[in-house]
């Protein structure tokens, strides 16, 4: 069965980055890029039916200094 992908972008400062790897074992997301500048930007993919739920944890435990700045769905 293939299982429908949504691919986040997330940026974060660099002392979140722990927090969004433990997000990312815990919903099973797996980090596809990163880019670091003065910020770090991760992209993610995730399955498309607990995207939903992994962007809610990642406002509410980082207090919504996770932003999420684009999102997409992922064919494969």
């Amino acid at each position: 069965e293939k299982i429908p992908q949504s691919i986040l972008s997330l940026e974060c400062a660099y002392e979140q980055v722990s927090l969004v790897e433990h997000l990312c074992s815990e919903f099973t997301a797996e980090i596809l890029k990163r880019e670091f500048t003065q910020h770090l930007t991760l992209q993610v993919s995730i399955d498309s039916r607990i995207a939903e739920d992994f962007e809610q944890a990642l406002v509410n435990k980082s207090s919504g200094k996770v932003a999420i700045i684009k999102e997409q769905n992922a064919m494969d």
